[in-house]
């Protein structure tokens, strides 16, 4: 790397970016390399991949889809989950076969002794068909592939080809063993079916390796977009163009880390996802981020639907609806079947609370690959970047946090991965106030007392919390947050009494018993250091003004905004 090193202006950062570009896009699609590579850098290899593939110069034309087709193959070979990798990939480029290997070789900028052979090629067409069937069995013209390799003088190009046309027609095993008998000796045959099993290649490279180019296409900061984003060590693919996140919406601590990182990794295992944890742990807002940091927009290519004991299977599916026409009906698609068929990021919150009907027709899904819609298509297929996540809530009881059992959570559980998120440690909160409302660093602990007497354990019997009241979780904390730091002054008496006042409002008004009420109000203004006359002031007495505006209406804090019609 004369180049690289010649150019003392990069910093260590862009070394390395360039030094990982080289290395995807000269290295990783030559055999010689790959295992190597594929060993030592593992957790760069989604990077890698999508450098590889997705390389923008203009060295890069169509030869370059026949190594890529190559490198796709043995990488799905390996590890199931670049699945989705290579279906983006073929959704937009052709088949390898369709392409002519030796103009291909001439113009690919490769070495003279390494060339991809017509048997690398047709081993790739049938390690990706073998990755999924439904997808390349529709996507490629496969008659010019029979055409061309079928009747092939070299008789591992034949072999290969008739397992590849075996997994086309969906033949058993004495079928196809008949067809491949017809081609090649049966002796043969054997030998080439055990050695594809042990090293799923029948190919033979040399000992010898190609040298390295020691003056390579250097990728430009402009040539080079990433299709990848890291999340907690995690590379993720990306649809769009990720814009500017704000800091605050998700401070990553130590647990919010740890959270992200068992999702990404759920994400690389191309199944359904179920998210469980106690209320307010954060499993909807990891959600919502993970899908701004993949260039999701919420309403569009994520789709979040909260689900009840209302909520049937025609809302997912979707149903006929009447037009301005009399006599007239237009299919109006479910949220399921968009998401399905648009490739698209669907949430389904609070799995517990669904019917047996909703858990029916996602485990149909689940267990068939293709959604049936009654009325409508009886296979709808998953279109490649669909992803599925429901939200299970976990319930407090004398012994702790548990999983609410439930008709739907029983029948559907053994298709989704389940992962357990953390909640907020104490350490945790205040690292969050600190970066996020650093102007409360004086009173920082007392506010994070005042939420500790609303989510004490069950077997803490220190707090005068009722059991029989809602549940107050972190969300409730966070909005005590955003609504004190508003003009919030250290220095002044009245910013501390409206910290009190916001805190009652949040916390205590949604106890039916005012007696348990005060005394939780009277609790939050001697843990803030305020007398507890205020508080049962503001809990029994005070009473916001009202002002009425042209333009809004007034209540204590709170401005409503009027709307002025003509009339």
């Amino acid at each position: 790397m004369q180049l690289l090193q010649q150019n003392n202006k990069l910093s260590k950062e862009e070394k390395c970016e360039i030094l990982l570009h080289y290395i995807a896009y000269e290295l990783l699609v030559v055999p010689w390399y790959f295992d190597d590579i594929f060993k030592y850098f593992s957790t760069e290899l989604p990077k890698l991949l999508s450098a590889a593939l997705f390389f923008k110069s203009s060295e890069y034309d169509s030869s370059r889809n026949i190594y890529n087709s190559v490198l796709l193959s043995k990488i799905v070979n390996k590890r199931t989950d670049f699945k989705g990798y290579a279906l983006k990939y073929f959704s937009l480029y052709p088949s390898p076969f369709d392409s002519d290997v030796k103009d291909s070789s001439k113009k690919c900028k490769k070495k003279d002794d390494f060339r991809i052979t017509d048997l690398e090629i047709i081993e790739s067409c049938y390690l990706l068909l073998k990755s999924n069937p439904d997808f390349y069995r529709n996507k490629w013209n496969w008659s010019k592939f029979i055409n061309k390799y079928l009747h092939h003088s070299d008789t591992k190009i034949k072999w290969v080809a008739c397992s590849t046309l075996g997994i086309l027609l969906g033949m058993n095993e004495a079928t196809l063993e008949k067809l491949i008998h017809t081609k090649i000796l049966p002796d043969m045959s054997k030998q080439y079916s055990c050695i594809f099993n042990i090293k799923s290649t029948l190919a033979v490279y040399n000992s010898s390796s190609p040298p390295l180019d020691q003056r390579p296409v250097m990728p430009g900061s402009k040539k080079f977009a990433d299709q990848v984003t890291n999340i907690s060590g995690i590379y993720i693919p990306i649809i769009n163009d990720v814009n500017n996140i704000s800091e605050n919406m998700l401070v990553e601590v130590t647990s919010t880390y740890n959270n992200l990182r068992k999702i990404a990794l759920g994400l690389t295992s191309n199944k359904a996802i179920c998210l469980q944890g106690p209320v307010g742990s954060g499993k909807t807002s990891l959600v919502e981020y993970l899908a701004l940091r993949t260039g999701r927009k919420l309403g569009e290519n994520f789709i979040k639907v909260q689900l009840g004991d209302q909520t049937d299977s025609k809302m997912l599916l979707g149903t006929y609806r009447c037009t301005d026409i009399p006599g007239e009906f237009i299919w109006q698609p479910g949220v399921l079947t968009q998401a399905v068929v648009e490739g698209n990021w669907l949430l389904l919150e609070d799995i517990d609370s669904a019917s047996i009907d909703i858990a029916s027709v996602v485990t149909s899904l689940l267990e068939n690959h293709s959604l049936t819609v009654p009325g409508y298509r009886d296979s709808v297929a998953v279109t490649p970047g669909f992803q599925l996540f429901v939200t299970q809530r976990f319930v407090s009881t004398v012994t702790g946090h548990h999983k609410r059992h439930s008709n739907a959570v029983t029948l559907l559980e053994k298709h989704l991965l389940q992962i357990t998120i953390d909640p907020l440690t104490t350490a945790d909160l205040k690292q969050i106030l600190d970066k996020s409302y650093s102007a409360f660093y004086t009173i920082t602990d007392r506010m994070i007392n005042v939420f500790l007497l609303f989510s004490q354990t069950p077997s803490d019997t220190t707090t005068s919390y009722p059991r029989h009241s809602r549940l107050i979780s972190t969300r409730d904390f966070f909005k005590w947050c955003a609504r004190s730091i508003i003009n919030f002054d250290i220095k002044s008496q009245a910013s501390a009494l409206k910290v009190l006042q916001d805190a009652i409002d949040v916390f205590c008004c949604s106890f039916a018993n005012g007696e348990e009420a005060l005394n939780l109000a009277k609790q939050i203004s001697t843990h803030l250091g305020i007398i507890n006359q205020k508080a049962d002031y503001f809990f029994t007495t005070y009473k916001p003004n009202m002002k009425l505006t042209s333009d809004s209406l007034i209540v204590g804090r709170a401005v409503l905004k009027r709307e002025n019609s003509g009339g």
